[in-house]
């Protein structure tokens, strides 16, 4: 969101540190502190991008929390891997890639399991652009990848959700990965857009050699505009999700 009471106060705002610390975020009772990650704050404008863990969240009724700001002398209180781990969320890895390349050193992992990424290629630090809420990495369709290594909590077999943001420009002579775990001897899913029709294709693997499922959306993503695409392997099922629709499922996994 962006404010002009999240501007700092030498912006004319009410944020009493340029790096926004002040900020910080309760339970509906006022004084319990919640899990929260800062992913952006730009003190001139009163942009802010902050991820909460919240408790409980109902459909059916409303959820009061509290945002309080002001305080002067307050620390950091924001606590990245917390707000990603817990009883209601443990994912195997969180990546804003709101880094640089040849400027940072990884691309941060936000989650407890520390799954950094390398990048890879001929990346460079014209690559990082702005993205949907933060930075993002533009990649030249060629060498250019972030890599992850191969540790347990990151080979996934079995049950799966994958969640992205991407920007597609257009048809290209290949197909493009998005994200993946397949290799020739470890597949397990890869989520791609074909080069030929610009359609989200989603494959399911047993872990070894084998293709167990497919599904293709069932329309071209749109281009040059920001598209969530989720790719979720749930037992048996394989399912495609592009802007909180459903395009395409498939049933009776056999791996």
């Amino acid at each position: 969101t962006t404010q002009d009471f999240l501007k700092s106060t030498a912006n004319g705002g009410k944020i009493a540190q340029s790096n926004g610390y002040d900020i910080i975020f309760t339970d509906n009772d006022g004084t319990s502190l919640l899990d929260f990650e800062y992913e952006k704050y730009d003190s001139s404008t009163g942009e802010l991008t902050t991820w909460i863990e919240m408790p409980d969240i109902s459909s059916a009724t409303d959820r009061t929390f509290y945002m309080y700001y002001g305080n002067s002398s307050a620390s950091n209180l924001a606590n990245a891997t917390n707000t990603w781990s817990g009883s209601n969320i443990d994912p195997v890895g969180v990546w804003h890639l709101s880094e640089t390349p040849t400027q940072d050193a990884y691309a941060d992992d936000s989650s407890a399991n520390n799954n950094i990424g390398s990048f890879n290629g001929s990346m460079t630090s014209g690559d990082q652009v702005a993205g949907q809420l933060d930075g993002s990495l533009a990649v030249d369709g060629g060498d250019d990848y972030v890599g992850v290594s191969s540790a347990s909590s990151i080979c996934f077999g079995g049950n799966i959700t994958v969640s992205v943001w991407i920007y597609w420009h257009g048809v290209v002579s290949n197909e493009r990965r998005i994200v993946s775990d397949w290799s020739s001897g470890q597949r397990n899913f890869i989520f791609t857009i074909l080069n030929t029709d610009n359609k989200l294709d989603a494959n399911s693997g047993n872990g070894a050699t084998n293709q167990d499922s497919v599904i293709k959306s069932a329309s071209a993503i749109p281009t040059n505009t920001w598209v969530h695409a989720v790719y979720q392997r749930d037992g048996n099922n394989l399912r495609m999700f592009i802007d909180g629709v459903k395009e395409s499922s498939s049933l009776n996994i056999t791996g």
